[in-house]
């Protein structure tokens, strides 16, 4: 919907900029953008936790306006308010500018800020509960970050924070036209004139889990659907999809609920078929659309020499997806990067 430039609103859930997540990463960014950025660096200077409690951190603030530093300069240059296990506080400190100050030389958005995150130890300070789902939703960000990267040739990690922000201003929306994202439960009394219904795919409505527990279980999610179906005043679209799943390991078929509302579905072509649905990832990769319009199609090994424009000679030392490359450089100034394979800047020796 952001990519299309239409308007909407997220019921009963957080919207994906209002997911702390999310904002800590973009407050990552914010910080390799503008070092000077205080609020962003006050919003993950402990997360992953750092042990810099709030009466220090006040303390380093008041100091640093005395100063007239920012809080960024300050903290990197001056440590002697930190009291507390001074030794692994700074330890922790020097892992966080010095992944800061890297992140700059990452020409992927997306790789910088995987690879920021990585170094900071992020990931694995997320909360056990729901970390797989904060993960997920990372990856979308980075997602966007590609796609943003490869539809604007010149576009600059500032740009796209400014977009972030225009984007992020919709939240507060009230009037006007815009589509309306809900649940199932969250729809429940309410009626609109057009409803879309997605993912009705067996297996996922309904769901695996509970196909496996009993007849009940299908008997409630039947009536879950029946609300979903009831939603709509005028139309009613229902959509699922036959395509490869990763998760499930199989290809979609429609749910068993499809057919006993006795329409006559208009099958879409799938993206892939016969051969080639059994690779789909080597399918995407050859998609230029993926990537953008001016990428080359090399295909990498490893111990392969490269050309950098900017970097120089360089050699192939690992290769993750099929696309992502490890690359060590003859000049040490640059020293090990991991780039996109199917960037121009990147060729064969």
């Amino acid at each position: 919907l952001i990519r299309n430039g239409i308007p909407y609103k997220i019921y009963g859930g957080l919207k994906f900029f209002e997911r702390k997540e999310i904002k800590d990463s973009i407050a990552y960014l914010r910080l390799v953008v503008n070092h000077n950025d205080d609020l962003a660096l006050l919003r993950i200077i402990n997360s992953p936790k750092r042990g810099i409690g709030e009466t220090t951190l006040a303390k380093i603030k008041d100091e640093a306006r005395f100063r007239g530093m920012s809080l960024y300069d300050y903290l990197r240059d001056n440590r002697e308010l930190i009291k507390v296990s001074k030794d692994k506080v700074n330890g922790l400190l020097n892992t966080f500018f010095k992944a800061i100050e890297e992140a700059k030389n990452d020409e992927s958005f997306s790789l910088l800020l995987n690879n920021l995150l990585e170094k900071v130890d992020y990931y694995n300070g997320l909360e056990e509960d729901n970390r797989e789902e904060r993960i997920d939703n990372i990856k979308e960000l980075m997602n966007d970050l590609m796609e943003y990267q490869n539809s604007h040739d010149e576009g600059s990690l500032e740009e796209y924070l400014q977009d972030i922000t225009l984007y992020s201003g919709q939240d507060e929306m009230e009037d006007g036209e815009f589509v309306s994202l809900m649940t199932v439960h969250t729809a429940k009394g309410l009626e609109y004139d057009n409803v879309f219904i997605y993912g009705f795919v067996e297996g996922t409505f309904p769901s695996n889990r509970s196909i496996e527990e009993s007849e009940e279980g299908i008997e409630e999610e039947r009536r879950i659907a029946y609300v979903a179906i009831t939603r709509a005043k005028k139309r009613l679209y229902v959509s699922y999809n036959n395509e490869y799943s990763f998760a499930t390991k199989t290809f979609g078929q429609a749910s068993r609920f499809v057919k006993e509302m006795d329409i006559m579905p208009k099958i879409y072509k799938p993206m892939y078929s016969g051969k080639e649905a059994a690779k789909p990832v080597a399918k995407r990769l050859d998609n230029a659309k993926v990537f953008g319009a001016k990428t080359n199609r090399t295909m990498w090994s490893v111990g392969d020499k490269v050309n950098h424009e900017k970097y120089g000679e360089g050699t192939v030392i690992g290769i993750e997806d099929g696309i992502e490359l490890t690359i060590v450089f003859k000049n040490v100034d640059f020293g090990t990067r991991v780039l996109l394979g199917n960037h121009k800047s990147l060729s064969k020796a």
